[in-house]
Order: C-alpha cells, then structure tokens, then sequence
C-alpha cells in the first residue's frame, strides 16, 4: 500500500512540473521576449532580473502581509525560509 502510495505521489509531482513547464513556456517566454525587446534587454539580461523579480514576489507580498497583521514572527520565518530555498 505505501509502495502504491509513493508511486501515485511520483507521478503526481511528475504531472504538476509538467504543467508548470508548459504554463510557464505558454505564457511567461512569450511575454519576458516581449518585454525584453520592448525595453531593448538582451534576452539573458531580462530572464535574470523579470524572473527574479516574479520569482521572489511572492515571498515579499507574503511578508508584506504578515506584518500587517502583525505577525513579524512568521514574516522571518518566510523570509529566512525564501532566501534559504533559493539559495
């Protein structure tokens, strides 16, 4: 049964990664060579900062939002645990 299990979570995250993949070659490329032709950015100039910046956006609005609330313990820990998995 936990063989079974594990199997059924492999294939799982297999699918999740593969729809990942295909929203963000969908919807992301087209749009970051959009703009970086737009802004006149090399192509590699604009994946390093338009994809950190959506990358880590998230994380901010997260600890934005925990510190309205005051909850400045879990705005650390987001923020220490965002820098801690993408570093």
């Amino acid at each position: 049964m936990k063989a079974l299990m594990m199997t059924g979570y492999v294939i799982w995250c297999m699918l999740l990664f593969v729809v990942l993949a295909t929203t963000a070659d969908d919807y992301f490329a087209p749009s970051l060579t959009t703009l970086s032709e737009w802004m006149g950015l090399r192509e590699r100039v604009a994946g390093l900062t338009f994809l950190a910046l959506g990358n880590g956006a998230a994380d901010m609005f997260s600890v934005i939002a925990a510190v309205r609330v005051g909850a400045t313990d879990l705005a650390v820990g987001a923020l220490q645990g965002g820098s801690m998995c993408v570093t």
